[in-house]
């Protein structure tokens, strides 16, 4: 199982940052998480900076790291310049880059964008189908119900190493990450949704299709720490938001937990190294941590993220 790393300076929720993003403090975070073994470190497209434009300059500062923008919500690009601006940071860090593409709040698509939120599911298939046409073939004739697209990119070379992933939960969206996309980018699955809910919605659909086994990229909070309460207290203000999500909540309650710590990877070394260990065994390929605790805490998690 592959190790990866969350840029948590990007977080822009709960009391986890509030100060301006610093680039170059990014640039340092992730020249850090390669020289000490990870093998990518992943961007949040939050209520910021523009994690497509933001992850050519972090690759090209640490070259032998995989740079993830996990993920970017649809309805922010229309599909043509969602495969542009991809390809583009691609051509800047050529097979460094991986794109994950998600659905946004049905809220903050209404509320916030004035836009229409309407079975969400069905348009990623359509969305997704015209940006793999236009990274893999460099064109698209798309003729669906959200999406009637012409197009085609002619100085843009099409490319099949720019992995495209999903954010995915519930069981159509993995059966598309599973039967057209690269893999899935999950958040808030534990071990148990992983091994019981995540893996087999997204395998299956791969299998019904022929395809190779797609990456499953596993997204948690983690800390090793011998006060688990002030832990998790520390993760649940920080997360309070996603408490309120519809998506999220029904991945909580498949865990039989309330609260984003209560599926948290938080507590000794000998329990996190086992929930790791369950992880990769139950086929998990990637686990990008969000390190908790104070600064001595976090650099004990990694370093035993890192040894295992």
């Amino acid at each position: 199982m592959r190790m990866g790393l969350y840029a948590r300076e990007c977080l822009s929720f709960g009391s986890v940052s509030t100060s301006p993003i610093d680039v170059q403090e990014l640039r340092d975070d992730a020249i850090d998480a390669s020289g000490a073994g990870f093998d990518s470190y992943w961007l949040p497209q939050q209520v910021d900076v523009d994690a497509i434009m933001l992850a050519p300059y972090l690759s090209a500062a640490a070259p032998d790291l995989e740079v993830g923008i996990g993920v970017v919500p649809m309805q922010s690009r229309f599909p043509v310049h969602m495969a542009q601006a991809a390809l583009t940071a691609r051509a800047l860090a050529p097979g460094r880059v991986t794109l994950g593409l998600g659905v946004e709040h049905d809220w903050v698509v209404r509320d916030m964008w004035g836009l229409p939120f309407d079975r969400p599911v069905t348009e990623m298939r359509e969305y997704l189908r015209v940006v793999l046409d236009l990274i893999r073939q460099g064109s698209t004739q798309h003729r669906g119900e959200f999406y009637r697209v012409s197009a085609f990119l002619a100085r843009l070379a099409p490319t099949s190493d720019l992995p495209v992933l999903l954010g995915a939960l519930g069981p159509r969206m993995l059966a598309l990450a599973g039967s057209q996309a690269d893999g899935t980018v999950t958040w808030l699955a534990g071990l148990e949704a992983v091994k019981t809910h995540i893996l087999p919605h997204l395998l299956a659909a791969a299998e019904a299709e022929g395809r190779q086994p797609p990456r499953s990229v596993v997204m948690l909070p983690i800390a090793i720490t011998d006060n688990a309460g002030r832990v998790a207290t520390e993760i649940d203000t920080a997360f309070e938001l996603f408490t309120k999500q519809p998506s999220y909540q029904k991945v909580m309650a498949r865990q039989r937990a309330a609260a984003p710590s209560q599926v948290s990877i938080v507590g000794s070394a000998e329990f996190v190294t086992n929930q790791l260990g369950g992880l990769a065994e139950c086929g998990a390929t990637d686990f990008v941590a969000i390190p908790f605790g104070d600064r001595d805490e976090r650099a004990h998690t990694t370093e035993a993220m890192l040894s295992r």
